[in-house]
């Protein structure tokens, strides 16, 4: 249980720790920058590239149409035909068509930035628990050790015939129960530094020079990654309608050929235009404008649920400050004194050792509830910033 306290200390206090062989020690800005290379961030970084050159795809006109034909019709002349075809856009719907995927690529851009953030938030969520059960782990350490002296107390007033062998009983239950505490904050603690692990694309890994500030710290508003890919989509929704909408105007299709028949030769010049008929044309704008409906509506309910967190968020957090207050202010002081004389009266035979257990466990429930509220602050200190869209490291 110590040497597992004392590998954590650094959480807690923002320092680093000796670590043992094998194990990865990274400074908070270093894990921040291995989070910038984890999979996730990469992959998404990909799907970007991938829109770039679907891109230059989508505003390229098509290829032009090279046909030959011959046929033999009586010796010795030979008759063939070549001819060449473009098509030749008349409308500017390959920029619109352009512009649509560029618009795609930059909401995934911010997707990729906005999966940092995420990967970043993840990283003090685990951060704060590991922080909230060192504390919690060093509290019931020190009380398994104040439960061993109180447990040489009752053995000599049981041997004085003061007390009950039920006390002694007792006190061992407790002092179990604080054993099984503690080998559940333990498992609890390699659970989180397994996630650490992942999250920070390393293994055994620790992390020093915690900048615990940031949390309390108001910054910059504009890393707000989710509305700008929300913004984003609608540009990419909007410039896909003005796209379908100009291509129901066909392609002019320009031919040019150069025959010999029967000796003669011939060039030939075509010009033709499809007729737009089909309902595929119609559909395709109706379903762009549905999308770009869907798209405005979805950053509309953004900001409202915005504004919403924000405000619930604000409010846990006076409610957690002010229990915080009443505990520091009031309850945890009258706690410790009162455990303190309950242990000075029971080893002078005048409290019972159940009075001796329940003040110990009123400081520790009391002490746990702090910790537990400390952690909570902090997690609603970073939904906000992650929220509000405020940086979460230097």
């Amino acid at each position: 249980m110590i040497l597992v306290l004392c590998l954590l200390v650094s959480l807690s206090a923002g320092m680093g720790a000796n670590t043992a062989v094998g194990a990865a020690s990274l400074t908070f800005n270093a894990a921040i920058d291995n989070i910038n290379k984890h999979p996730k961030v990469v992959a998404l970084a990909q799907a970007k590239s991938a829109l770039e050159f679907q891109s230059d795809i989508v505003s390229a006109w098509k290829d032009p149409e090279l046909q030959f034909s011959s046929g033999q019709v009586k010796a010795p002349h030979t008759n063939f035909k070549i001819s060449i075809m473009q098509a030749i856009p008349i409308t500017s719907k390959h920029k619109h068509f352009k512009n649509s995927v560029q618009a795609s690529s930059a909401a995934v851009r911010y997707r990729m930035l906005d999966m940092q953030r995420q990967l970043q938030r993840q990283l003090w969520q685990v951060l704060i628990a590991l922080r909230k059960f060192a504390q919690t782990e060093k509290i019931l350490q020190g009380n398994r050790d104040w439960i061993l002296k109180a447990l040489a107390v009752s053995k000599r007033l049981y041997a004085n015939g003061k007390i009950e062998q039920r006390a002694l009983l007792d006190i061992e239950l407790r002092r179990a129960e604080l054993d099984s505490d503690l080998l559940a904050i333990a498992h609890n603690i390699e659970e989180q530094r397994a996630l650490l692990a992942y999250i920070c694309n390393a293994v055994n890994v620790t992390i020093k020079a915690i900048p615990w500030e940031i949390l309390a710290q108001a910054s910059d508003n504009g890393y707000d990654y989710r509305q700008l890919s929300l913004q984003a989509q609608v540009e990419q929704a909007s410039a896909a309608v003005r796209a379908e909408s100009l291509a129901r105007i066909p392609d002019l299709k320009l031919s040019s050929s150069y025959a010999q028949m029967d000796g003669m030769q011939m060039i030939g010049v075509m010009l033709s235009v499809p007729v737009p008929i089909s309902k595929k044309h119609r559909a395709k704008l109706n379903k762009a404008r549905a999308e770009l409906e869907q798209a405005k509506l979805k950053l509309v309910d953004y900001h409202r649920l915005k504004i919403s967190k924000l405000n619930q968020v604000a409010q846990l957090q006076d409610k957690v400050i002010g229990k915080l207050q009443i505990l520091r202010n009031d309850m945890l002081q009258a706690a410790s004194n009162s455990k303190h004389l309950a242990f000075v009266s029971y080893k002078l035979a005048g409290a019972t050792y159940s009075e001796l257990l329940a003040a110990e466990l009123k400081l520790q429930s009391i002490m746990i509830e702090r910790i537990n509220l400390q952690a909570t602050l902090a997690l609603q200190q970073l939904q906000y910033k992650y929220l509000k869209g405020e940086k979460l490291h230097d």
